[in-house]
């Protein structure tokens, strides 16, 4: 990349060689740090990999069941990576708490059916129920051709799949025995200098702990002050505890069935459709649309197919209590589709730019993406846009939500820069969680950020940042800032790390300035 002369490049060149040249150098930092990440664990565990995979996978024909069951058979050669990558954890010296490694042994025990080496029985497996179902669909097979498949298929779970798992399952046995017993006190395998990289990788800048630390407090700060605004609009008081808010909204949400609640979701995304022919000139050519699941998360967003004419869609969750997204159905939506998601993620990869410019997730299982606080920041400025947008007008309750949704994501910034780089000891962490959001939380439930730091941190600083260029354009341009012209330059580029993302928009602005 160097052998290139940055400064004989056109200005768009000058924005891909500086994003790559990032993604490079974050990358090669990291191979200091490469056997401290532990990837086996009870949060986004590698565990999970070929399970979700085989579950996702459709079998159409005969060729597709043998590539089904030829996955399973390779299973063991998998294992051997795993338990390698353990062994590098183990003699790296990055052993997580006790309870970590005994509730992930405790997943694999529920994967396995309780079954030991001395007494299985494939039937039992989830994928082999899975197999079995969707061979016996299948009307194009004879059904001693269906008992051949599943013959198979029982001989390659027993004789690949659970042994794999059996392996793995031992060597977390293993080091669970050399583990600390539920420390308190949680020191990062890495120290500081691994936190700084983690936090440079998951933020995009080269913001420090105690910054980072300190923008989180004042942003729990900032968004409680306008939730009481609104909590006087409603005409609750302003001095109740988020607990008791929490408990308010319950009591004063709609009890909608599940039609009713698919069809909010969908008035929603109409809505937000229309508004946003005001404020952008780039939209992406694929429709979007709302499909209703029965697991995962409330809600999320699955990008089309590159280069075809399928919708992005938004998967939500039917299984979920009511209680759990109640008024959250607004914020929801703006987050995963239009403004937020697929009006970033789906017209990035419809652009003329390198890959790198144009997909987001580089190992999302990891949890790893290499401008998460772009990606995820727009989201979140996407949820405010649509309140400037004027999509909760007359919805003081759902913006009630779309407040609550930010105070927790700006709670989690704290929690993850308290407890790795603040000495807070996960009580500690347990209860601030608590006491700013409502939400009862114990050591075990603060796995996500022992496993995953700097993680949660992307999400806020991406935000923070998105919101300090737009006001420093309107400060600097005064009446010569367009939105349309701000959000072409946001989303232009396609996925940047948001360092960079900051001189595009300074260049943007000494150009505009300069006319």
């Amino acid at each position: 990349l160097h052998d290139y002369d940055r400064e004989e490049l056109r200005a768009d060149q000058k924005i891909s060689y500086d994003a790559l040249a990032w993604y490079l150098d974050i990358r090669v930092r990291g191979q200091e740090f490469a056997d401290y990440k532990f990837l086996v664990n009870p949060v986004w565990g590698l565990q999970q990999w070929p399970i979700d995979f085989l579950l996702e996978y459709t079998i159409e024909n005969q060729q597709d069941a043998e590539f089904y069951l030829a996955r399973i058979d390779s299973l063991g050669m998998w294992s051997e990576g795993v338990i390698s990558a353990l062994q590098r954890n183990q003699a790296a010296g990055a052993l997580p708490p006790k309870y970590v490694l005994e509730d992930t042994i405790a997943q694999i025990d529920a994967i396995l059916m309780m079954q030991s080496a001395d007494d299985i029985d494939g039937t039992l497996i989830e994928i082999y129920r899975d197999f079995m179902k969707k061979v016996n669909q299948l009307a194009d097979f004879s059904e001693e051709e269906q008992e051949t498949l599943l013959d198979q298929a029982q001989a390659a779970v027993e004789a690949a799949f659970m042994p794999a798992y059996l392996a793995i399952k031992n060597q977390l046995q293993k080091m669970a025995d050399l583990a600390l017993e539920n420390p308190n006190q949680w020191q990062l395998p890495g120290g500081v200098d691994y936190y700084d990289y983690l936090l440079a990788y998951y933020t995009g800048t080269d913001l420090n702990a105690d910054e980072l630390h300190a923008m989180g407090l004042a942003e729990v700060e900032r968004i409680k002050a306008e939730m009481r605004e609104v909590m006087a609009e409603l005409g609750y008081p302003t001095n109740m505890s988020i607990i008791e808010l929490n408990q308010r909204i319950t009591e004063d949400s709609p009890a909608l069935n599940g039609m009713e609640r698919r069809d909010l979701y969908k008035t929603i995304l109409a809505a937000a459709d229309r508004a946003a022919e005001d404020y952008f000139d780039l939209r992406s050519s694929a429709d979007v649309e709302i499909q209703w699941v029965k697991s995962g998360p409330p809600a999320y967003y699955v990008l089309p197919k590159p280069g075809s004419d399928e919708p992005g869609i938004m998967p939500i969750n039917q299984g979920l209590s009511p209680q759990l997204i109640n008024y959250n159905e607004y914020v929801l939506t703006h987050h995963e589709t239009i403004p937020g998601h697929h009006t970033q993620l789906s017209l990035a990869q419809e652009l003329d730019l390198p890959g790198y410019q144009r997909y987001y997730s580089v190992n999302p299982a990891m949890q790893e993406y290499a401008f998460q606080a772009y990606a995820e920041g727009w989201a979140w400025y996407g949820e405010n846009l649509a309140y400037e947008m004027g999509l909760y007008e007359g919805e003081p309750l759902a913006n009630l939500g779309r407040l609550r949704l930010h105070l927790f994501r700006a709670v989690r910034m704290v929690v993850d820069t308290g407890i790795h780089a603040k000495g807070w000891s996960l009580d500690q962490a347990a209860t601030y969680l608590e006491e700013e959001t409502g939400i009862p939380q114990d050591a075990v439930q603060l796995t996500r950020y022992l496993v995953n730091p700097g993680y949660p941190s992307g999400y806020t600083i991406g935000f923070i940042k998105l919101r300090e260029l737009r006001q420093e354009a309107e400060a600097q341009l005064g009446e010569a800032f367009d939105k349309k012209q701000f959000h072409n330059v946001i989303l232009g580029s396609g996925i940047l790390p948001i360092s960079v993302l900051e001189d595009v928009v300074a260049d943007w602005i000494a150009a505009k300035l300069a006319e």
